[in-house]
């Protein structure tokens, strides 16, 4: 992984691998509570109790599925084989999630419920392994890795684009009137798509995730082999880890509530659901841009830490805009554009982020825990997605709210400022704890990683 060229190269694979895979989840995302309220006629108090609830337990998934990637010796290599699997289960339960199973209340909860244990339980060994993946393609480079992760951003969110921007008129052709019928069947033709993705992911990674029975790779797995004890302390210990999964657990629950509010807040503030699909274009294609310009930037501003910093606080303070801009169309979507744009500098460093956590107390202890440390990232999307129900259901609940209502007033106001706040909180103190409590410079963290490489070798 030494020329420019070659980086670019594999950035461009991942790019395009990553616009399929992004069809998986913005339907399921931003749609999921509203297809429990409005096309399932479930109770907002059953939403927030059920994710809640849900979110606790996968938390335990989340821890496995470290230790599960950690510990997998295949012929197959240790991350691909879970990218060939789990997505087909991932997408699975994204079509259910929109099936109208179950008959009654009690039978249409257990089929939700199932279906969203299906679509974001596996998410985790998912993220872990692709992770892992881009880690082992990048070596001993360090600017590949921000590469890697900024073009898995571009091409995510070119999907995200594709996805959430069509995605309703999917759903009218298909559903023909039947909403219900067309977001299935809109999910289902999307897992083609999203199965097709992985499975060129897993093709460009052949080399890089070597097969466990070559005897050179099985010596430096057992020499840095790390028993579940290892693991914790990794992250326990690990100021490294511990900053990344708080700012996360932080940003991903302002996140999770605006992104949820939105559809609430475009179809009973601004009166129109199809505004969704509006801001999922203009948002995306911002998000494209900053994708795109954060290696360079990264690069200026000295590394990630740097990077998540700056742009973490631009991102709160956009968001914060939409408390005063976000009650009219053109505003809300100004600010939202804004706040998306900035938060892609953020994303295209946080997976790396964790990697280098890995790497810091590989230098530390000669253990590898990278895997395990990069599955704690999932676990901050579960505590997140918990809290943001939630916030969700607390706004809702204020707001007295009930499908097909109107929304005036100080009701109006409190649900975007409701969905500024959580925004830009969720963004500006994270930066604040990049800032004065994670202990690792860019520049040290480039040395650890380039020290790490050599005993390898």
């Amino acid at each position: 992984m030494n020329t420019k060229k070659k980086v670019m190269k594999i950035s461009i694979m991942i790019a395009i691998a990553n616009i399929l895979i992004g069809f998986a989840l913005p339907i399921t995302d931003s749609y999921f509570a509203y297809s429990w309220t409005d096309l399932n006629k479930l109770s907002v108090e059953s939403y927030s109790a059920c994710m809640s609830a849900i979110g606790i337990a996968l938390t335990v998934v989340s821890c496995i599925s470290g230790v599960i990637v950690n510990k997998t010796r295949t012929r197959w290599g240790q991350n691909r084989p879970w990218l060939v699997v789990l997505p087909i289960f991932c997408m699975a339960g994204c079509i259910l999630a929109f099936s109208g199973l179950g008959g009654n209340t009690i039978g249409k909860t257990v089929v939700l419920c199932v279906a969203y244990i299906l679509a974001y339980g596996t998410t985790d060994l998912i993220t872990c392994a692709r992770t892992a993946l881009y880690g082992q393609m990048a070596g001993d480079n360090s600017e590949a890795r921000s590469m890697f992760i900024s073009y898995h951003w571009v091409g995510t969110n070119i999907g995200l684009l594709i996805a959430g921007g069509v995605a309703l008129t999917l759903v009218e052709v298909f559903g023909k009137g039947n909403q219900q019928r067309g977001f299935m069947l809109a999910e289902l033709l999307l897992t083609v798509f999203v199965v097709g993705g992985y499975l060129w992911l897993v093709w460009m990674g052949r080399n890089a995730d070597p097969a466990n029975n070559k005897a050179s790779h099985n010596e430096v797995l057992k020499e840095r082999s790390a028993s579940i004890g290892d693991m914790v302390k990794s992250v326990l210990t690990n100021r490294c880890a511990v900053v990344c999964i708080i700012s996360d657990i932080i940003r991903f629950s302002g996140y999770f509530a605006m992104s949820t509010m939105m559809v609430y807040i475009c179809t009973y503030v601004l009166g129109d659901i199809n505004t969704m699909s509006l801001a999922y274009t203009i948002s995306g294609f911002t998000s494209i841009l900053g994708n795109l310009a954060a290696p360079k930037v990264c690069e200026k501003l000295g590394g990630r830490k740097a990077n998540a910093i700056v742009f973490g606080f631009l991102c709160g303070g956009a968001s914060f805009l939409i408390g005063f801009f976000g009650h009219s169309t053109i505003g809300f979507l100004i600010c939202i554009s804004f706040a998306y744009f900035f938060m892609s500098f953020t994303d295209s460093g946080d997976y790396a982020m964790y990697i280098d956590a890995g790497e810091y107390y590989l230098h530390k202890t000669g253990k590898d825990t990278k895997a395990f440390i990069v599955s704690m990232y999932g676990l901050t999307v579960k505590i997140a997605v918990s809290a943001a129900a939630l916030i969700l259901g607390a706004a809702l609940k204020a707001i007295d709210y009930t499908e097909g209502m109107t929304l005036t007033g100080s009701k109006s106001s409190l649900l975007v400022w409701v969905c500024a706040c959580t925004m830009g909180i969720g963004y500006c103190l994270p930066a604040l704890l990049l800032k004065f409590v994670h202990p690792v410079s860019d520049k040290e963290m480039t040395e650890i990683i380039k020290q790490n490489a050599v005993m390898e070798e």
